[in-house]
């Protein structure tokens, strides 16, 4: 989360306010300010100030000036007055709505502006074509003279005219006179043009390859598509002439400066701007995807990556420069990831289209030398089946394994899987953390489903991550390693399994199942293909919560119920006044922030059935982006009592809608040190005392989770729902 800055200084003048804003290490080409007549607002990573103004300014006259450490504002106010504060005291909703009705009116102003320019410059242009046209054209002296003493002569010679030759004689003389001689004058006589028509016949365009090797078809393809794309920016633009803000190109430009500058935020902020306009733009995905790289970001690089060469298609000589760093960034992104395998695919397809490029070949080397050094090391695994026996026999509660760090460094192994005979193997998939409490929760998770599952049917439940948990030392992991998605897929292809079911360990369908999974695991999957060999089935189930399955399944709901209940009896809390707050972590996407406020409903209505003085219920979230675009999360759980969602007298009941501890959820965890603060800090302040807290279990450990996990891999393996297969 960004630091939001409060220690800034102010002073005013009756026409003036002049405002310091510390910025402290951070370079003035990272900073980014806003402002309009009400608003003034700086980005300068982790840096973040904003505030709503008293009054209205000029926003035209005023400046700012960034420089040692600190942002100096000179804005000049609209009505010569002294403010009472700097803020406007009001409510969020309403400074809301003004910041929003300002930027309508600097958007009309820098509209009507442009506008302004456009007519300006045609005009001008106008007024240069007049003036040329108003000067007329100076002849030489000699021709004038010429001009003057033949005026009145024939213009033609005519033989037959009986003072032909007198006349031509007189127009000699008049030549010589003037220095010039009779067959000069004649020779400077252009003669009468004819009219005519000139044709012209462009030959068709061939390839000079052979019709077996040629790339005409995916030529012409691509270049029908490249005019389409250019057909429609172009319409864009004319919608609204000198308005740069409609055009894609401009964004590009953009954001290439920024990226120049090292300012690799805007640059993303930019090109993501300019794919609102043109999502079917190739460039701006890959150029997006060099920025997230720069922001270490390697998951959305690849997602960008990928998506900018799914759109540079057909494969054709014309895009395969653009092809070519397509796949070196993704390669970069699944090599930050440690997904070797997939980066080396992308590798191999870049030393395919640029073959004598040495540079890429040796990368090509180094990274299947790795590849080749981690397969060696991942030969023993007799210390996994001795944990597997003991977990089979006393039971995963009981099994209380010690190992020193380097017995299990050297004994660790991932999880076993058993021969396929024609079943599916079943990956159960978090989003990962540094936590080795997280990852145990998701073993749990998977040993107590392979319980509930055919042996017939399933081999084995496999634990896995999309990141983070291949780092967690064996010894906190019982003698057993931490495992990501793709390196679990790479064995169960490995192992001969034509049946893997991907079974989400997530809440909410959030945008890891339908941009991350994929685009981590279709390079493997596209590198297993054989000609005469049917491809393995990859299916990815549903989350736990996925409206569009149209099951209306509250069952999660019901296990938060449960959680909720649980607490209140624990401490004795059923018949006086508490107010539960359903809290998630906060995401980007709408959809998961809707199924959090679904959870907040099917729980409000669920305790109402249970008790007779049923609680308020407020569905809530860790944490958020700061941008105005992600005010859906609100609200946050450090806002509720300053939003009156906490009254006074009230206890209040945390429910988890988190499925394993770690750094947000565990044992003094960010949710911890939110409430903490919450209840010492400002927040307080609306609060006689500070309220009871309870806090409830995590939902991973509930036995709905078990069910519904169950429910799902039986759908793909009756093959009746999946959210997608690969």
């Amino acid at each position: 989360m960004p630091v939001v800055i409060k220690d800034f200084n102010w002073t005013q003048t009756d026409d003036e306010v002049h405002l310091e804003v510390p910025l402290k290490g951070v370079h003035p080409k990272k900073a980014d300010v806003y402002t309009n007549d009400v608003f003034v607002k700086v980005n300068a990573p982790p840096f973040l100030f904003e505030v709503d103004l008293f009054a209205a300014i000029d926003d035209g006259a005023s400046k700012a000036v960034i420089g040692n450490g600190v942002a100096v504002f000179t804005l000049v106010k609209r009505e010569p007055a002294t403010w009472p504060t700097l803020h406007l005291p009001a409510e969020r909703a309403e400074l809301l709505q003004r910041r929003a009705k300002a930027q309508a009116r600097a958007e009309a102003q820098m509209t009507a502006a442009a506008e302004t320019r456009a007519l300006e410059q045609h005009e001008k242009e106008r007024a240069a074509v007049r003036r040329q046209m108003e000067i007329p054209p100076q002849p030489s002296k000699a021709t004038t003279c010429i001009h003057r003493e033949t005026i009145s002569e024939p213009t033609r010679y005519d033989p037959g005219c009986p003072d032909a030759q007198a006349r031509a004689i007189t127009q000699n003389d008049a030549a010589q006179r003037h220095g010039l001689s009779g067959a000069t004058a004649s020779a400077n006589r252009p003669p009468v043009r004819t009219a005519g028509t000139i044709k012209f016949t462009f030959s068709k365009r061939e390839f000079t390859t052979p019709q077996r090797e040629s790339y005409r078809q995916q030529e012409e393809e691509w270049l029908e598509k490249q005019a389409a794309a250019r057909k429609a920016v172009e319409a864009a633009k004319a919608s609204k002439p000198g308005d740069v803000e409609h055009d894609p190109l401009w964004y590009r430009d953009k954001g290439r400066q920024f990226f120049q500058n090292e300012d690799y935020q805007s640059a993303i902020n930019a090109y993501t701007a300019g794919l609102t306009l043109d999502p079917s733009n190739a460039s701006l995905y890959s150029l997006r995807a060099a920025a997230h790289l720069k922001c270490t970001d390697p998951q959305a690089g690849a997602i960008d990556a990928g998506k900018a060469l799914s759109l540079l298609q057909p494969p054709c000589p014309s895009n395969a420069k653009d092809r070519l760093r397509a796949h070196l960034r993704r390669a970069v992104a699944l090599e930050m990831i440690e997904d070797l395998d997939a980066a080396l695919h992308d590798y191999r397809q870049a030393v395919a289209i640029a073959p004598h490029d040495a540079d890429l070949q040796a990368e090509c080397a180094r990274v299947q030398q790795q590849l080749e050094a981690l397969r060696l090391s991942q030969q023993s695994c007799s210390a996994m089946w001795l944990w597997v026996l003991e977990l089979a026999v006393v039971g995963w509660n009981s099994l209380t394994v010690k190992r020193t760090a380097t017995e299990d460094d050297k004994s660790a192994s991932w999880h076993v899987l058993p021969p396929a005979q024609g079943r599916a193997v079943v990956i159960l998939v978090d989003n990962g953390s540094l936590r080795a409490a997280s990852f145990r929760s998701l073993m749990r998770s998977a040993h107590l489903l392979a319980q509930r599952l055919d042996p017939r049917e399933v081999a084995t439940v496999v634990p896995a991550s999309l990141r983070f948990s291949d780092r967690i030392k064996p010894s906190a992991l019982n003698g057993a390693r931490g495992e990501v998605l793709t390196h679990a897929v790479q064995r169960a292809l490995d192992a001969g399994y034509q049946t893997i079911v991907i079974t989400p360990f997530f809440i909410a369908p959030s945008d890891q199942l339908r941009g991350t999974i994929p685009t981590m695991l279709q390079p493997l999957i596209r590198s297993r293909e054989e000609p005469d060999t049917a491809p393995p089935r990859v299916v990815v189930a549903r989350a736990l919560v996925d409206p569009e399955d149209g099951q209306n399944d509250q069952r999660i709901a019901r296990a938060l119920c449960d959680n909720v209940l649980a607490t209140l009896d624990e401490h004795d809390w059923r018949q006086r006044p508490c107010t539960v707050a359903v809290v998630d972590h906060g995401s980007p996407t709408p959809a998961v922030t809707h199924v959090r406020n679904l959870l907040g409903t099917w729980v409000r209505d669920q305790l109402h059935q249970h008790m007779a003085q049923a609680p308020a219920v407020v569905a809530c979230s860790m944490e958020r982006r700061p941008d105005p675009e992600y005010d859906f999360n609100e609200p946050l759980l450090e806002s509720l009592p300053q939003r009156g969602l906490l009254p006074p007298g009230h206890a209040l009941v945390v429910a988890y809608a988190f499925l394993s501890p770690g750094r947000h959820a565990g044992k003094g965890g960010d949710i911890d040190q939110i409430i903490k603060a919450m209840l010492m800090g400002p927040e307080a302040a609306s609060l006689n005392s500070a309220p009871a807290v309870f806090k409830t279990n995590l939902l991973g450990q509930h036995p709905i989770v078990i069910d519904i996990l169950r429910d799902r891999c039986l759908n793909i393996l009756h093959r009746q729902d999946c959210l997608l297969e690969l």
